[in-house]
């Protein structure tokens, strides 16, 4: 079973794979900015991090303040530390024993739009599902859920500021402070009173005599609303497309969940959520006879690696049973992304709810999934689904 990439920006594609042939090394005229779009050289950036930086605010001097604890924005030695002293809180292992949460949450939204024929599945389940898993993950207690909520939708909605846009990011700072102060409180409150959420362990994880602060750890907790809320909201509603767009794969699905998992990861390389991650070049950087001069700001194409023909096959397809599948789409090296089981684990548990809540799930004919307008997002903000519920 494939499909095509006509429903999958087939013309940015067909760009992106011209490009890869012709200058796979790529200045834009008009930004400035590099490009990287083949694979192998999309992969070996991701783990230069001695050449290509993670913290890019020396591009955007204006731009809000780089948070303490920000991991995706730091590189080694700071990097590897903050890395070992939250990574035991994102082992697979301790990911996996969410399971049963994530299905009890999935199980009561799909109960709030129960009897309907047809439901906006952003709306419904892709957005909150990640942000109440996250929320209940590092404790905010139930009384500020909705406050939570309110953050996390204005911080999903901003996506990567524009530094000439100065309103929206004078918008931007303020709300992220506002955010930031909130878990900067409650930080304080489980160092004085620990409880079972990953806010308190972090306040209490050590390695020798080694410790985070609170500054470190309210930026952490703010990247990971960030980072994790995006990133498994687009995949869930980018799976349910793919399940629109081959009929007879959720009736494969259906009949065997041992699909669910290696189906998921197809949809990840083939709608890649996260276009691209930029990095700063410290140096001169020569790919292939061409010059990526010092201080330039580099994009590593995530989505041009992905559909690389010369790493997959027929790489425009989405090949559900596609193995091996080395996707980029969680990074690679030292910031291969540490909540990747935890949306793996969303993704694979709301896709098999909806199948076997569903017998039939397919976008309204007629309509168009709306877009995300943030350029570097690959996913919809809106998805009307025509369902039928399963006898």
């Amino acid at each position: 079973m494939t499909q095509s990439s006509t429903r999958a920006g087939a013309e940015e594609l067909r760009r992106l794979r011209a490009l890869r042939d012709d200058a796979p090394v790529w200045q834009d005229p008009q930004t400035g900015i590099w490009h990287l779009l083949r694979y192998a050289d999309v992969d070996a950036a991701l783990s230069d991090y001695g050449r290509l930086a993670s913290d890019v605010s020396p591009v955007f001097p204006d731009a809000p303040p780089v948070l303490d604890g920000h991991i995706g924005a730091m590189d080694p030695p700071r990097h590897r530390r903050l890395r070992s002293l939250v990574s035991r809180e994102f082992a697979p292992r301790v990911i996996a024993r969410l399971e049963g949460r994530i299905a009890a949450i999935t199980a009561d939204l799909l109960d709030r739009v129960a009897g309907q024929d047809e439901v906006e599945l952003v709306g419904a389940l892709a957005h909150p599902l990640p942000m109440i898993v996250i929320a209940e993950l590092l404790g905010v207690p139930v009384a500020d859920r909705e406050q939570f909520a309110v953050w996390a939708d204005t911080l999903f909605e901003q996506g990567v500021f524009d530094p000439s846009d100065e309103e929206r990011m004078a918008a931007s700072a303020a709300n992220m402070r506002t955010f930031h102060a909130y878990l900067a409180d409650l930080t304080q409150e489980r160092r004085r009173h620990p409880r079972e959420d990953l806010i308190s362990a972090l306040t209490t994880t050590q390695e020798g005599d080694d410790t985070l602060g609170d500054a470190e750890i309210t930026g952490f907790a703010t990247f990971l609303l960030l980072a994790g809320h995006i990133t498994s909201s687009l995949v869930i509603a980018n799976t349910v497309l793919g399940l629109d767009e081959l009929p007879e794969l959720q009736d494969a699905l259906r009949a065997d969940h041992s699909l669910i998992p290696t189906a998921v990861e197809e949809v990840m390389r083939y709608r890649t959520p996260i276009r691209a991650v930029p990095r700063l070049a410290t140096t001169d950087i020569d790919y292939g006879g061409v010059t990526v001069p010092e201080g330039s700001l580099v994009y590593l194409s995530l989505e041009s690696a992905n559909h690389d023909e010369r790493v997959f096959a027929g790489p425009d397809r989405c090949v559900p049973d596609r193995d091996p599948n080395p996707h980029l789409s969680f990074g690679r090296g030292v910031h291969f992304c540490l909540g990747a089981p935890l949306a793996r684990l969303e993704t694979r548990v709301a896709t098999r709810l909806l199948l076997e809540r569903y017998s039939s799930l397919r976008v309204v004919p007629g309509s168009t999934p709306e877009q995300h307008p943030e350029g570097h997002l690959n996913g919809v903000r809106t998805l009307r689904v025509e369902v039928e519920r399963a006898r």
